[in-house]
């Protein structure tokens, strides 16, 4: 599959992951800045031959399989949603930071457990939250 997906064919395959709905050849000449429509065609072709989309009734190409390849390892789907796997991890500890903020302001006096438990989940979700975002502009 790592054949299939290289170059302009990954770049066509990220777009009709991006859009979500199903791409007609002129779209994808035009999004992707192709030279001409035979030239999206092909590689549309290739994804077809491949299994990752397939062509509906109306004659538009939709997506039919996801692949992790590349970038996409670090991306999970959930419906028509793609989102770094990191976002979720950023989401935990954040959570947890405000559990344990919200822990603190009731207990006093405040205690050095707080502190450190409040310093290692923030540096937590800033760490998280920065690699999510860099995957997130790399999978744009």
């Amino acid at each position: 599959m790592e054949d299939v997906l290289k170059g302009k064919t990954l770049l066509v395959y990220r777009y009709m992951l991006k859009v979500g709905r199903p791409v007609g050849v002129r779209e994808i000449q035009r999004a992707l800045k192709f030279s001409s429509p035979s030239l999206a065609h092909y590689h549309l072709s290739k994804l077809q031959e491949a299994g990752l989309i397939g062509k509906n009734r109306n004659g538009l190409y939709e997506i039919q399989g996801f692949v992790k390849v590349d970038v996409l390892y670090g991306l999970i789907k959930i419906g028509r949603l793609t989102l770094p796997r990191y976002f979720f991890y950023a989401i935990f500890f954040a959570s947890t930071f405000l559990l344990l903020l919200y822990s603190a302001l009731k207990s006093q006096p405040v205690t050095g457990f707080h502190i450190f438990s409040l310093s290692v989940c923030a540096i937590a979700f800033i760490s998280w939250i920065y690699e999510a975002i860099r995957l997130w502009r790399k999978w744009l």
